[in-house]
């Protein structure tokens, strides 16, 4: 998904002017934003850009992994603190499962997408 980088963006309106959905508009601030609902993925927006300020998503792959066990660091201390070192680990155990699920559905997503596009999964 693509995504502004706001220190970079001068709200210029190229892509606001070139996105095929329409999914760009420039904030209050001059600055783009993205309305990911409505974004159709086709970088458009990547490569009009003049000052290369939307980002690709894959960038933001290290801080978003930083993001999820921070916040499951987090929630499984409280629960330690509150519940016990036993309950901490089965908390652990449920945010594992949470996010081998997510594993499961993007990988039956993209098999779905793949036969959308004639290709084999």
């Amino acid at each position: 998904m693509p995504w502004i980088k706001e220190n970079d963006c001068t709200g210029c309106g190229v892509c606001v002017r070139k996105c095929p959905a329409e999914a760009i508009v420039l904030t209050s601030a001059r600055k783009a934003k993205i309305d990911m609902l409505k974004c159709a993925r086709c970088g458009v927006c990547h490569e009009v850009c003049p000052r290369h300020a939307v980002g690709h998503d894959s960038e933001l792959v290290p801080s978003l992994v930083s993001a999820n066990i921070a916040d499951a660091e987090k929630k499984t201390a409280l629960c330690g603190e509150r519940l016990g070192a036993p309950e901490r680990e089965n908390s652990l155990d449920r945010f594992i499962k949470h996010y081998r699920r997510e594993i499961a559905v993007a990988e039956k997503t993209i098999e779905g997408l793949m036969k959308l596009k004639g290709g084999k999964a």
